[in-house]
């Protein structure tokens, strides 16, 4: 099963009626910030990542804009953040 993350903001009922796009671009944050909390919490972690001939499995050592680098056996990989398996 993947893994599930929790959102939560609380808003004032006045800005949510007058202002909703505040609101949205207010709970977007909210969103970015748990996903860098998210990508983050994987360097040190065993991660499963897409390949051409199926999946393989390393350990996330840094990520870098929208890759991560993942050691695999002796060797070093950059892998796009969209190829893990989560």
């Amino acid at each position: 099963m993947p893994q599930q993350a929790h959102i939560a903001y609380r808003v004032d009922v006045h800005a949510l009626i007058n202002n909703p796009e505040k609101v949205l671009q207010n709970m977007s944050f909210k969103i970015l910030e748990k996903r860098d909390t998210v990508i983050q919490n994987l360097i040190g972690t065993k991660v499963q990542f897409k390949t051409s001939n199926g999946c393989e499995q390393g350990t996330c050592k840094e990520v870098l804009n929208n890759y991560c680098l993942v050691k695999v056996g002796n060797s070093e990989m950059k892998v796009a953040i969209k190829k893990l398996i989560l």
